[in-house]
Protein backbone atom coordinates (compact mmCIF):
# COMPACT_ATOMS: atom_id res chain seq x y z
CA UNK A 1 0.00 0.00 0.00
CA UNK A 2 3.23 2.55 0.73
CA UNK A 3 4.65 1.78 -2.59
CA UNK A 4 1.70 2.27 -4.17
CA UNK A 5 0.88 5.75 -2.93
CA UNK A 6 4.76 6.33 -3.63
CA UNK A 7 4.07 5.78 -7.23
CA UNK A 8 0.90 8.03 -6.98
CA UNK A 9 2.65 10.60 -6.11
CA UNK A 10 5.37 10.27 -8.39
CA UNK A 11 4.39 9.32 -11.37
CA UNK A 12 2.35 12.86 -11.99
CA UNK A 13 5.60 15.13 -10.87
CA UNK A 14 7.96 13.35 -13.52
CA UNK A 15 5.20 13.38 -16.36
CA UNK A 16 4.72 17.04 -15.53
CA UNK A 17 8.67 18.21 -15.43
CA UNK A 18 8.89 16.37 -18.94
CA UNK A 19 6.42 18.00 -19.93
CA UNK A 20 7.59 21.55 -18.98
CA UNK A 21 11.20 20.60 -20.54
CA UNK A 22 9.43 19.87 -23.37
CA UNK A 23 7.46 22.61 -23.47
CA UNK A 24 10.95 25.10 -22.55
CA UNK A 25 13.02 23.34 -25.35
CA UNK A 26 10.93 25.14 -27.92
CA UNK A 27 12.01 28.61 -26.80
CA UNK A 28 15.50 27.76 -25.00
CA UNK A 29 18.71 25.79 -26.19
CA UNK A 30 18.87 23.02 -23.57
CA UNK A 31 22.32 22.50 -24.24
CA UNK A 32 25.29 22.42 -21.59
CA UNK A 33 26.76 26.08 -20.94
CA UNK A 34 30.32 24.95 -21.33
CA UNK A 35 29.56 24.10 -25.66
CA UNK A 36 28.15 27.17 -26.67
CA UNK A 37 31.29 28.83 -24.74
CA UNK A 38 33.45 26.63 -27.08
CA UNK A 39 31.86 27.97 -30.33
CA UNK A 40 32.37 31.46 -28.83
CA UNK A 41 36.11 30.95 -28.37
CA UNK A 42 36.79 28.69 -31.33
CA UNK A 43 40.37 28.97 -31.58
CA UNK A 44 43.06 30.27 -28.32
CA UNK A 45 43.67 32.90 -31.07
CA UNK A 46 40.38 34.71 -31.00
CA UNK A 47 40.60 34.90 -26.48
CA UNK A 48 44.13 36.41 -26.97
CA UNK A 49 43.05 38.88 -29.20
CA UNK A 50 40.06 39.94 -27.26
CA UNK A 51 42.42 40.17 -24.21
CA UNK A 52 44.98 42.64 -26.02
CA UNK A 53 41.52 43.96 -27.00
CA UNK A 54 40.54 44.92 -23.93
CA UNK A 55 43.95 46.00 -22.48
CA UNK A 56 44.32 48.49 -25.03
CA UNK A 57 40.75 50.03 -23.88
CA UNK A 58 41.94 49.87 -20.20
CA UNK A 59 44.90 52.02 -20.95
CA UNK A 60 42.55 54.37 -23.06
CA UNK A 61 40.53 54.43 -20.45
CA UNK A 62 43.21 55.83 -17.76
CA UNK A 63 44.70 57.98 -20.52
CA UNK A 64 41.29 59.33 -21.01
CA UNK A 65 40.68 60.12 -17.28
CA UNK A 66 44.12 61.27 -16.58
CA UNK A 67 43.30 63.84 -19.60
CA UNK A 68 39.91 64.82 -18.12
CA UNK A 69 41.21 65.57 -14.89
CA UNK A 70 44.23 67.68 -16.17
CA UNK A 71 41.79 69.83 -17.96
CA UNK A 72 39.43 69.79 -14.97
CA UNK A 73 42.11 71.11 -13.06
CA UNK A 74 43.26 73.56 -15.66
CA UNK A 75 39.86 75.15 -15.80
CA UNK A 76 39.33 75.38 -11.79
CA UNK A 77 43.01 77.21 -11.49
CA UNK A 78 41.92 79.56 -14.52
CA UNK A 79 38.32 80.28 -12.96
CA UNK A 80 39.97 81.13 -9.62
CA UNK A 81 42.57 83.55 -11.23
CA UNK A 82 39.42 85.12 -12.71
CA UNK A 83 37.43 85.26 -9.39
CA UNK A 84 40.15 87.08 -7.70
CA UNK A 85 41.43 89.58 -10.91
CA UNK A 86 38.06 90.72 -10.94
CA UNK A 87 35.97 93.09 -8.58
CA UNK A 88 32.12 93.47 -7.87
CA UNK A 89 30.96 96.24 -9.67
CA UNK A 90 28.96 98.63 -7.12
CA UNK A 91 25.33 98.36 -6.55
CA UNK A 92 22.83 100.19 -8.48
CA UNK A 93 21.29 102.94 -6.61
CA UNK A 94 18.11 102.16 -4.76
CA UNK A 95 14.80 103.31 -6.69
CA UNK A 96 12.91 105.98 -5.30
CA UNK A 97 10.24 104.71 -2.37
CA UNK A 98 6.58 104.62 -3.70
CA UNK A 99 4.61 107.54 -2.79
CA UNK A 100 2.54 106.71 0.58
CA UNK A 101 -1.30 107.18 0.82
CA UNK A 102 -3.29 106.94 3.80
CA UNK A 103 -5.30 104.07 2.36
CA UNK A 104 -8.21 105.38 1.25
CA UNK A 105 -9.71 104.85 -2.23
CA UNK A 106 -11.38 107.64 -4.82
CA UNK A 107 -13.23 107.37 -7.79
CA UNK A 108 -13.61 109.97 -10.08
CA UNK A 109 -16.73 110.45 -11.75
CA UNK A 110 -16.94 110.28 -15.68
CA UNK A 111 -19.61 112.15 -17.55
Amino acid sequence: MQFLSVIKRVVPFVFAVTIGVLIASIFVPLSSPAESFKSNFKSRHDCKRFKRELRELRRENIRLSMENEELRMTVERQSANAWERTEMPPMPPAPPAPPVSDGRVTFERVR
